[in-house]
């Protein structure tokens, strides 16, 4: 025979208990980012920089995803916290790279860059160095001089054939990772590098 306790109340038959409970707000992994970091600033959605802040300090992604048991709700965070560490990374080496980067180029020569990489001109997904370097090269003999005052344009190209593989992939992706944001963050990137004194006005990227 089963016995009512006597501490049990009575309305959590009738659902009144349930009626008057308040309402659990739904949180997305959208939602969370959106409480995070805004409105997404990046063509595709957020930049890197900001996944990886969002990811930084979000600490239970199990909250976002079914787990059936502890096991799982382990692997979930684990696998989150193995991205997290991926993006950062990430943000870390183009940091790095860009202050190599810095004062290497004159305004003009930087502006060739970034036009020539402006996800316009020359498709960068993909390709080997070798054969990244050679498009800029053609743009530059073709393009490049018509527009920007390069100066010596062979010693400009022995400054790019010198770079480490390595720096100027990351270089040319971070070029386009701000091309993917707005026109600001393309001049901070752009005053940011530029040689210091090489132009007394600021100069505009086509």
């Amino acid at each position: 025979m089963l016995y009512k306790k006597n501490d049990v109340d009575d309305r959590s038959r009738n659902g009144s208990n349930a009626a008057n409970s308040p309402k659990r707000e739904i949180v997305t992994l959208m939602k969370a980012v959106e409480k995070t970091a805004g409105e997404p600033n990046h063509a595709n959605g957020y930049s890197i920089d900001v996944m990886a802040n969002f990811f930084r300090k979000q600490c239970d992604f199990s909250e976002f995803i079914i787990c059936y048991n502890d096991e799982e709700i382990l692997q979930v965070n684990q696998l989150f916290e193995r991205i997290a560490d991926s993006l950062n990374f990430n943000v870390y080496l183009q940091r790095k790279v860009l202050e190599q980067f810095k004062g290497k180029f004159t305004a003009d020569q930087l502006a060739c860059i970034f036009q020539a990489f402006n996800g316009i001109w020359l498709q960068y997904v993909g390709k080997s160095d070798v054969f990244a370097k050679q498009e800029l090269f053609d743009y530059i003999d073709f393009e490049g001089r018509e527009i920007f005052d390069l100066g010596d344009v062979e010693a400009f190209k022995g400054i790019v054939k010198s770079i480490n593989p390595l720096e100027f992939d990351v270089f040319v992706n971070v070029v386009l990772e701000f091309w993917g944001m707005n026109s600001k963050m393309v001049e901070m990137l752009f005053d940011y590098l530029k040689k210091d004194g090489s132009d007394s006005s600021k100069k505009q990227i086509p």
